[in-house]
């Protein structure tokens, strides 16, 4: 979850304000309207990770960026079952249900509390990391300026040939041509786009 700059044409719930992530009666509503939506998710996350070149017992160092209550890093460690993903996002109520739905997982997972609204996201979250994930949350921000700078700062935290996965509604702030452009402008040298379905795609870097 995020937080954002105002704007019109909102989702129901309002990103632009970061205080209802943080209410555990608005998240757990929240999640239980969302809750008809992983099945469409999954496959993506499962190809994208697939797609990675990482041997399913690597000890991967990930991320996931926005991480909500833990769906695309509970996929990580689906496919890398040795890996430890830090959770970064800055509803602590989300964490809470990541680790009541992902039990198994939990000892494999870190969390880290902060807003990537803000310049200071990266300071919570450690690293460097060998692959970092996000799904439908940067777009959120809704600010091409914001989304470079985060694309800047997710190549700082990766280690040399580190991998980046964003599934997002890139359609909703630049395109394909603009958010492609933005990672290679932060450092990516290999930038893929790959349509998933309407206004959903895959960014590899």
């Amino acid at each position: 979850m995020t937080s954002e700059p105002a704007r019109t044409g909102k989702h129901r719930h309002n990103h632009d304000d970061p205080e209802q992530w943080r209410d555990a009666a608005f998240v757990g509503e929240w999640v239980g309207k969302d809750d008809g939506r992983p099945r469409d998710r999954v496959q993506p996350m499962r190809d994208a990770l697939a797609a990675t070149g990482y041997a399913g017992d690597d000890a991967l160092d990930a991320m996931d960026i926005g991480a909500g209550y833990g769906l695309f890093a509970s996929e990580v460690l689906r496919a890398f079952p040795n890996a430890t993903v830090t959770l970064q996002d800055v509803s602590e109520p989300m964490f809470e249900i990541a680790r009541e739905r992902f039990p198994d997982q939990a000892s494999h997972m870190r969390f880290a509390l902060s807003d990537l609204g803000t310049s200071a996201w990266t300071s919570e979250v450690g690293g460097p990391f060998d692959l970092a994930v996000s799904s439908i949350a940067i777009h959120n921000l809704y600010d091409e300026a914001r989304i470079a700078r985060v694309y800047k700062d997710v190549y700082g935290l990766l280690k040399p040939g580190g991998t980046f996965i964003n599934i997002d509604h890139i359609q909703r702030v630049g395109g394909a041509e603009a958010q492609t452009r933005w990672l290679r402008d932060a450092g990516f040298d290999q930038v893929e786009c790959i349509e998933i379905a309407r206004n959903l795609a895959r960014l590899s870097a």
